[in-house]
């Protein structure tokens, strides 16, 4: 056998694909820690401060070094229970058909005026057809 096959062979990086992966990861472990996004944008802002204040090393042994500092970083920094949304797949209402909340059904006037003048000219709301139609749909009797 010359080697593993193809499927079980585990891909090398290069020094820019590990210094990508490692942000990213610094910065998703972030988020689990600091749910808000306005205090995770500053924590994110430190995060990127750290990579670019030693992006123009040259010595490949240091950046190496570096690297693997990082990681070592990230993995013991990790949030035990990542923050999971609800909505979101593993999240407490993960495909739930929950009602919809009811500002929403509802258009304010701007929106109204952009519907009106955006429709179609089969689609005029003072047709009969479009009105039954549009009643049908939000489970409304019209007779």
């Amino acid at each position: 056998m010359a080697g593993l096959p193809h499927r079980l062979a585990v891909p090398t990086l290069n020094h820019q694909q590990r210094v990508l992966r490692l942000y990213k990861k610094a910065c998703r472990s972030s988020l689990d820690r600091v749910v808000w996004r306005n205090r995770w944008q500053q924590q994110r802002l430190y995060i990127r401060e750290r990579f670019d204040a030693n992006k123009d090393l040259e010595d490949m042994d240091a950046c190496r070094k570096l690297v693997e500092l990082g990681e070592e970083e990230v993995r013991l920094n990790m949030v035990v229970e990542p923050y999971i949304h609800p909505d979101s797949y593993g999240g407490t209402r993960f495909q739930r058909n929950l009602p919809f909340a009811i500002h929403t059904l509802f258009m304010t006037p701007e929106e109204e005026i952009w519907f009106r003048d955006h429709l179609h000219y089969t689609q005029n709301p003072r047709r009969p057809t479009f009105t039954r139609r549009l009643m049908r749909f939000c489970g409304i009797s019209y007779m």
